[in-house]
């Protein structure tokens, strides 16, 4: 595997000043959220580096990437562009950067979630949205402190922030979201318990 130092640089090379603030959040809080919840903080570490990867490459670099791996584009993900970097940078992440499929798939379903996610993957979902750099970080404090008590609560609040203002802005949203948000819902009835 690549070293991070190494990694790191490949990225501020490729990705706007910007974009990599937001990246060294997102390490910043996949480490407060793997001590808090047990996962390895390394891991979760190296997961946040690498999730947006691919983000600011454009369209038919990605396109190419599906191609380059055989992922069908069907028209789900066609309608998605929005996720298309989570797919090709978890791809990436292996081929180049040499990473395991744990971090991998953390990296593949940051932006949507899914049904059944690992800890890792969780804590690199809600760690996308609640790192404190982020211009609209202070808006996000009732999902931080969920994230801190229960990542599948935390899952489903931000599963239902993300069909809301996918669907006011007009915009598909993918199926794994939907599924995120029925899978961890039940959480939502626990608040308070």
């Amino acid at each position: 595997m690549t070293d991070w130092k190494t990694m790191e640089e490949t990225l501020r090379g490729e990705l706007s000043e910007y974009r990599m603030n937001h990246i060294l959040g997102v390490v910043e809080e996949a480490e407060v959220l793997a001590g808090i919840h047990g996962e390895d903080p390394e891991k979760a570490r190296l997961a946040a580096l690498l999730h947006d990867c691919t983000k600011e490459f454009e369209e038919s670099w990605q396109l190419q990437s599906f191609a380059k791996y055989g992922i069908i584009i069907d028209e789900e993900l066609m309608a998605c562009p929005q996720v298309h970097h989570a797919f090709t940078g978890s791809l990436r992440a292996i081929d180049e950067f040499g990473v395991s499929e744990e971090i991998a798939s953390a990296i593949r379903y940051h932006a949507t979630g899914r049904s059944g996610m690992s800890r890792l993957e969780m804590i690199l979902y809600v760690a996308d949205l609640t790192e404190r750099r982020r211009p609209f970080a202070d808006k996000l404090t009732s999902l931080r402190e969920a994230s801190y008590r229960c990542l599948e609560e935390a899952c489903a609040m931000e599963a239902l922030a993300t069909i809301t203002r996918e669907e006011g802005r007009g915009r598909y949203i993918h199926h794994l979201t939907r599924e995120t948000y029925e899978t961890y819902k039940p959480y939502l009835n626990r608040m308070g318990e």
